[in-house]
């Protein structure tokens, strides 16, 4: 089984706001050195057949190698990291999405594939934006030719803006363009995220911001197209479940597989000929 796509690691990083999830520590520097995506089940030396694995749920950013930092510590202090929900028994029936993890950011929850945290109980859990960072979010900014608001709070490795806060004696963070939509529209319920219409990140114009649904906006990266469709204007009703935390139009699958025979076939043909 191939690693962990672009697409999941850009849904665990929107998820755990590029920080720490033990420590929540701002993530910066070189993925494998200085911060790594941990997977909470480990693949094994073999590696896994299991499709999960490789999936949201099974996955948390953590600071260090294995063995600097947090993710050094998980590995040191397994039987604690076990008790935390930062491993999963290698031996165990149940996946990472039944097993409940103390997430520095986010508390006791249940991980899904979808960038969704639950609270044990049930629900969707997110993060509450206290009304003083509300407040301040349209304080800095500035005006584009475009119509854009391009906020100058600092601005993380994933390229979008973020504001920071202090909370129970803990930091915690976001990106503004989440605070932009909470302060002009109110919570962001669901499993929805913010995606800019504009496609320049650093933008908080509220006109340019709308809710989609996570795997939506995952896999629009740069690009645009009407909703309801896929990229090649295939209805939404194909759409299926990779198993790999997104999904994928099963009509263009079926076309690209078709023209990937065809080229086949004409090679061999070209070969057969030679």
């Amino acid at each position: 089984m191939k690693g962990v796509s672009d697409a999941v690691v850009q849904i665990v990083r929107d998820r755990d706001e590029d920080r720490c999830a033990r420590c929540t520590e701002p993530i910066r520097g070189e993925r494998g050195r200085d911060w790594s995506v941990h997977h909470r089940r480990p693949r094994g030396s073999g590696g896994t057949s299991l499709r999960w694995v490789n999936q949201p749920a099974n996955l948390v950013l953590l600071c260090g190698s294995g063995v600097t930092g947090c993710h050094g510590w998980v590995e040191k202090n397994r039987d604690e990291a076990r008790e935390l929900g930062f491993l999963v028994r290698l031996n165990g029936t149940e996946p990472a999405s039944h097993v409940p993890i103390d997430h520095g950011l986010h508390g006791r929850v249940v991980l899904d594939d979808y960038g969704q945290k639950h609270g044990t109980g049930g629900g969707l859990v997110s993060l509450t934006i206290p009304q003083r960072v509300l407040e301040r979010v349209f304080d800095r900014i500035e005006v584009l030719d475009d119509g854009c608001w391009q906020s100058t709070y600092s601005v993380g490795s994933h390229g979008y803006a973020q504001l920071g806060w202090w909370e129970d004696g803990r930091a915690r963070m976001t990106t503004a363009h989440r605070v932009a939509w909470t302060a002009v529209y109110g919570p962001i319920e669901g499993d929805l995220t913010v995606d800019h219409m504009c496609k320049h990140k650093r933008c908080v114009n509220p006109e340019h911001l709308r809710l989609l649904p996570a795997w939506e906006n995952a896999r629009r990266g740069n690009r645009d197209w009407p909703l309801g469709v896929c990229a090649n204007g295939h209805d939404n009703e194909h759409m299926r479940d990779t198993g790999r935390g997104f999904r994928n139009c099963s009509v263009c699958v079926l076309e690209w597989k078709r023209d990937w025979n065809a080229r086949r076939r004409a090679k061999r043909a070209k070969a057969k000929a030679a």
